[in-house]
């Protein structure tokens, strides 16, 4: 049950919408900001005043005057009417209710955050009207024309979370022995009464693994994975599930949490030698952060339409995706020559492909990016 908070007028000129970000987003904001933070999952926020009052009256009776508005939005324009911020902003970038609200209310700035991959079967609606959107790359403008998705202003900026590891691993070394694995684990893809795609998921991921280790076996390499699951007793079963396909190699894991430890998967990558993945979001940034990356749901035609991403998988070099119907020796061949690959032929290789997927390289990071245009609005 949502816990019912109460929020006293107070000076605000900008409103953080969502938990999403919140370990991070005070690296984001310029000095002259005064935020709030609204969360609609866990609270039931109220604002103490008339204008609140007043502005969930003004969202009840606004233009489309019959159609449906749910609470949640409702509350949102009462909180608004309440703080009179200067700009609303938010990781959760897929959030219709916050769209709604930028629709209907054009002299606000909202601002949407991307924070993961942007598919073409389910991840953000269709035929969808976006205010400002600070994407990824460029791919998301291809992604949208889809789907029928419009915004008022796109704006490619790279990742923020990526940003702000690449500053956090300034001075550290890279484990040149290191191949890392990108988790796709989730506890239903291992479930009995699993959906196709999560089986189609799960059997890539298996045999991209199971290769992974083949590889690490024939160099006398080390093996890390980097987990996908926050909560520890999945990560006990995600831990067991691994350990079940190969187990006599010795695996590191590497886990994230929220809060202080959220960057911990972004080192982890940024510090390896080779990267290899299924279809992982911080696969692509890992790639935009110019890092030797081997996504494999390519193996699978049926997967990567399955799934929604081909857009991203287009956008990749051949260099950093596997053939369809991959067996071992086409696995080697692709994650040796990476290995051997020198660091100049590859960036090279995937000059094109880092500004499509993440905008870079650029001389100001995403965070440094976002803290200017909020600077502009407030």
């Amino acid at each position: 049950m949502k816990k019912i908070i109460f929020i006293s007028k107070r000076t605000c000129n900008i409103i953080i919408f969502d938990v999403i970000g919140l370990a991070f987003i005070h690296q984001c904001l310029p000095d002259s900001a005064k935020p709030v933070f609204l969360d609609f999952r866990k609270t039931f926020p109220i604002g103490i005043s008339i204008r609140f009052i007043k502005g969930v009256f003004l969202a009840v009776f606004s233009k489309p005057l019959f159609a449906k508005k749910s609470i949640h939005y409702l509350l949102l324009s009462g909180l608004i009417h309440h703080l009179s911020p200067k700009l609303l902003l938010s990781f959760s970038d897929n959030n219709q209710i916050l769209a709604q609200y930028a629709e209907q209310n054009p002299k606000l700035p909202v601002v949407l955050v991307q924070n993961a991959l942007r598919d073409t079967m389910g991840s953000i609606s269709s035929r969808f009207n976006l205010p400002t959107y600070l994407s990824f790359g460029e791919v998301e403008k291809s992604i949208f024309k889809n789907l029928q998705i419009t915004s008022r202003r796109y704006l490619p900026i790279g990742s923020i979370k990526l940003g702000l590891a690449l500053e956090k691993t300034e001075n550290l070394e890279i484990d040149s022995e290191t191949v890392a694995f990108i988790s796709h684990f989730r506890p239903e893809l291992v479930a009995q009464n699993v959906a196709t795609i999560s089986k189609m998921i799960n059997e890539n991921q298996q045999l991209l693994f199971k290769l992974t280790g083949d590889f690490v076996r024939s160099k006398s390499l080390k093996l890390r994975i980097i987990s996908k699951v926050r909560n520890p007793e999945e990560q006990h079963l995600e831990r067991e599930y691994f350990e079940s396909l190969i187990p006599d190699i010795s695996l590191e894991f590497i886990t994230a949490y929220q809060g202080p430890r959220e960057l911990d998967a972004y080192v982890a990558g940024l510090t390896s030698q080779l990267i290899v993945h299924p279809g992982s979001t911080l696969g692509f940034e890992l790639l935009g952060a110019g890092k030797k990356v081997l996504c494999g749901a390519t193996v699978s035609k049926d997967l990567v339409e399955a799934w929604g991403v081909s857009h991203y998988m287009d956008a990749l070099p051949t260099c950093c995706k596997l053939a369809p119907d991959t067996d071992r020796s086409d696995f080697y061949e692709h994650a040796n020559r990476l290995w051997e690959m020198s660091d100049e032929e590859y960036s090279e290789k995937i000059k094109q492909a880092r500004n499509s997927l993440m905008n870079m390289p650029n001389t100001i990071h995403a965070h440094g990016k976002l803290k200017n245009i909020i600077n502009s609005l407030i």
